[in-house]
């Protein structure tokens, strides 16, 4: 689906534009957007690594837990992710006066996925930019860093921590199905 879209994106950017990307302002008039902007990567770079770490960090998730579970990890790291980047912009906007930063692309989504996968993996060997060998645990710990510091040093300089805080709750929508699946096994 996502290189479907990345494809369309290709050869109809305005349909595109109008259809697979969140902003505040779009959501009541197209609410689609909710689901749709997470499978839109019109930077084939952005594309490969959301892919790359989703084929990896999901095979594990899947292996657990199976396919649906990864779907529904993936669109609910999509919505939570989404729903947070849309309040962050309001509060933004209200706050510093900043324009409607509009929002596509999987990484919310991987990141709930990858999470997850991490959590149950801790020790597993990573590499990084596929280079640099680190345990799982390590790149959570940096993912959490990035997005924490991205919230709290951009504000008011840059659109980035609307998507940090966005891509934060992938991480939190992961850490809740984990704690739920260890809560679960203890009774």
């Amino acid at each position: 689906m996502n290189g479907a879209v990345y494809l369309l994106w290709k050869s109809n950017p305005r349909f595109c534009q109008r259809h697979f990307v969140l902003t505040g302002s779009s959501v009541y008039s197209r609410p689609h957007t909710l689901v749709t902007n997470a499978f839109s990567h019109p930077e084939f770079g952005n594309l490969a690594a959301n892919m790359i770490a989703l084929y990896f960090f999901g095979a594990n998730v899947a292996r657990l837990f199976g396919g649906k579970t990864v779907l529904g990890l993936y669109l609910a790291g999509s919505l939570a992710s989404n729903i947070t980047h849309l309040y962050a912009g309001q509060w933004s906007h209200r706050r510093f006066g900043r324009r409607d930063t509009p929002l596509y692309g999987a990484r919310g989504s991987v990141q709930s996925i990858g999470i997850v996968s991490i959590l149950m993996y801790p020790q597993q060997t990573i590499l990084l930019y596929g280079l640099i060998p680190m345990p799982a645990a390590l790149l959570g710990l940096l993912w959490v860093w990035n997005d924490l510091g991205g919230i709290l040093d951009g504000y008011p300089s840059s659109s980035s921590p609307l998507n940090n805080a966005g891509n934060f709750m992938g991480i939190v929508t992961g850490v809740l199905y984990y704690l739920s699946f260890r809560y679960r096994r203890r009774w």
